[in-house]
Protein backbone atom coordinates (compact mmCIF):
# COMPACT_ATOMS: atom_id res chain seq x y z
CA UNK A 1 0.00 0.00 0.00
CA UNK A 2 1.34 3.30 -1.28
CA UNK A 3 0.46 4.92 2.70
CA UNK A 4 2.92 1.63 4.30
CA UNK A 5 5.69 2.61 5.99
CA UNK A 6 7.94 0.97 3.37
CA UNK A 7 6.40 3.34 0.56
CA UNK A 8 6.96 6.62 2.59
CA UNK A 9 10.17 5.73 3.37
CA UNK A 10 11.55 4.57 -0.10
CA UNK A 11 9.37 6.28 -2.47
CA UNK A 12 10.50 5.94 -5.75
CA UNK A 13 13.30 3.16 -4.61
CA UNK A 14 10.59 1.16 -2.92
CA UNK A 15 10.97 -2.69 -4.28
CA UNK A 16 7.61 -3.38 -4.33
CA UNK A 17 6.39 -0.83 -7.46
CA UNK A 18 7.21 -4.06 -9.86
CA UNK A 19 5.14 -3.68 -13.08
CA UNK A 20 4.73 -5.65 -14.77
CA UNK A 21 3.98 -8.07 -11.61
CA UNK A 22 1.85 -5.28 -9.54
CA UNK A 23 -0.83 -3.50 -11.80
CA UNK A 24 -2.37 -2.05 -8.93
CA UNK A 25 -1.64 -0.17 -5.27
CA UNK A 26 -4.15 1.50 -3.11
CA UNK A 27 -4.32 3.22 0.19
CA UNK A 28 -6.57 1.71 3.28
CA UNK A 29 -8.50 4.74 2.48
CA UNK A 30 -8.68 4.12 -1.59
CA UNK A 31 -9.45 0.89 -1.43
CA UNK A 32 -12.05 1.51 1.07
CA UNK A 33 -13.62 3.94 -1.14
CA UNK A 34 -13.53 1.88 -4.39
CA UNK A 35 -15.29 -1.13 -2.51
CA UNK A 36 -17.97 1.50 -0.75
CA UNK A 37 -18.95 2.66 -4.19
CA UNK A 38 -19.46 -0.75 -5.43
CA UNK A 39 -21.62 -1.52 -3.12
CA UNK A 40 -19.52 -3.29 -0.24
CA UNK A 41 -19.66 -2.67 3.87
CA UNK A 42 -16.43 -2.39 5.02
CA UNK A 43 -15.89 -4.24 8.40
CA UNK A 44 -12.63 -4.63 9.56
CA UNK A 45 -9.31 -3.30 7.57
CA UNK A 46 -5.75 -4.63 8.52
CA UNK A 47 -2.63 -3.86 8.13
CA UNK A 48 0.40 -6.70 7.48
CA UNK A 49 3.87 -7.22 7.47
CA UNK A 50 4.92 -9.69 4.92
CA UNK A 51 7.19 -11.47 7.16
CA UNK A 52 8.04 -14.28 4.79
CA UNK A 53 9.90 -12.01 2.42
CA UNK A 54 11.95 -9.27 5.11
CA UNK A 55 14.33 -8.88 1.64
CA UNK A 56 12.21 -6.30 0.65
CA UNK A 57 13.67 -3.76 3.07
CA UNK A 58 17.06 -4.41 1.91
CA UNK A 59 16.24 -4.45 -1.44
CA UNK A 60 14.56 -0.90 -1.66
CA UNK A 61 17.25 0.52 0.50
CA UNK A 62 20.02 -0.22 -2.02
CA UNK A 63 17.71 0.06 -4.94
CA UNK A 64 18.10 -3.04 -6.15
CA UNK A 65 14.83 -4.68 -8.14
CA UNK A 66 13.37 -8.29 -7.48
CA UNK A 67 13.94 -9.22 -10.82
CA UNK A 68 17.47 -8.75 -10.40
CA UNK A 69 17.24 -11.22 -8.17
CA UNK A 70 15.47 -13.70 -8.94
CA UNK A 71 17.40 -14.02 -12.17
CA UNK A 72 20.67 -14.68 -10.42
CA UNK A 73 18.84 -17.26 -8.29
CA UNK A 74 17.51 -18.95 -11.11
CA UNK A 75 20.65 -19.02 -13.32
CA UNK A 76 21.99 -22.21 -13.85
CA UNK A 77 25.52 -21.30 -11.95
CA UNK A 78 24.20 -18.14 -9.37
CA UNK A 79 27.40 -16.99 -8.19
CA UNK A 80 28.47 -16.91 -4.57
CA UNK A 81 28.30 -12.89 -4.50
CA UNK A 82 24.53 -13.54 -5.31
CA UNK A 83 24.23 -15.91 -2.15
CA UNK A 84 25.96 -13.81 -0.27
CA UNK A 85 24.13 -10.36 -1.00
CA UNK A 86 20.64 -12.69 -0.63
CA UNK A 87 21.77 -14.05 2.99
CA UNK A 88 23.20 -9.63 3.56
CA UNK A 89 20.05 -8.36 2.60
CA UNK A 90 17.94 -10.98 4.89
CA UNK A 91 19.82 -10.26 7.88
CA UNK A 92 19.64 -6.24 7.07
CA UNK A 93 16.06 -6.53 6.49
CA UNK A 94 14.90 -8.70 9.88
CA UNK A 95 14.75 -5.98 12.51
CA UNK A 96 12.69 -3.47 10.29
CA UNK A 97 10.29 -6.05 8.93
CA UNK A 98 9.50 -6.78 12.96
CA UNK A 99 8.97 -3.69 13.68
CA UNK A 100 6.78 -2.51 10.57
CA UNK A 101 5.02 -5.45 11.77
CA UNK A 102 4.70 -4.99 15.60
CA UNK A 103 3.66 -1.20 14.44
CA UNK A 104 1.00 -2.29 11.80
CA UNK A 105 2.77 -0.45 9.57
CA UNK A 106 2.93 -3.03 6.88
CA UNK A 107 2.16 -2.64 2.95
CA UNK A 108 -0.35 -5.36 2.87
CA UNK A 109 -4.16 -4.43 3.10
CA UNK A 110 -6.91 -7.12 4.24
CA UNK A 111 -10.32 -5.62 4.11
CA UNK A 112 -13.58 -7.85 5.54
CA UNK A 113 -16.25 -6.33 3.57
CA UNK A 114 -19.96 -7.62 2.95
CA UNK A 115 -21.87 -7.00 -0.66
CA UNK A 116 -25.07 -5.30 0.32
CA UNK A 117 -25.72 -5.69 -3.11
Amino acid sequence: AFDSFQAKLFKSRWCVIDPPLHYFHYTAQTISQLLSHNGFEIKIIDRKTNLVHPIFWGLSFFDLKPQWIWQKENEDKPTKFSKLLLIFLILISIIPTYLEYFFKGGANIVVYAINKK
